[in-house]
């Protein structure tokens, strides 16, 4: 990534920007012995149940900060436990 026309450091890692938040509904949903309705997480973070499908399936285009400061109060959980940057192999970046 440049900015400004600076090279990009090399310590920095490629990838792509991936949340678990299915993995938070999975986990609570083991803690309270249920499923958790799609109806119920939506009206929890307070997204659409759309929304909430694109977060799982993690094809979310851009990561609003009010949706990810929801999520994270809603399932007690650091910015860290919710998005994570999975590498890009150089096969993969062609």
């Amino acid at each position: 990534m440049n900015f400004r026309g600076a090279e990009s450091p090399r310590h920095l890692m490629e990838g792509k920007l991936k949340n678990r938040l299915l993995e938070l509904i999975q986990a609570r949903e083991r803690r309270e012995n249920r499923k958790i309705p799609m109806t119920e997480i939506a009206a929890e973070i307070d997204v659409s149940e759309r929304t909430v499908k694109r977060w799982i399936e993690n094809s979310i285009g851009k990561f609003e900060a009010p949706i990810i400061e929801n999520i994270c109060r809603v399932f007690d959980c650091d910015l860290s436990d919710l998005l994570y940057i999975e590498p890009v192999s150089s096969e993969t970046k062609g």
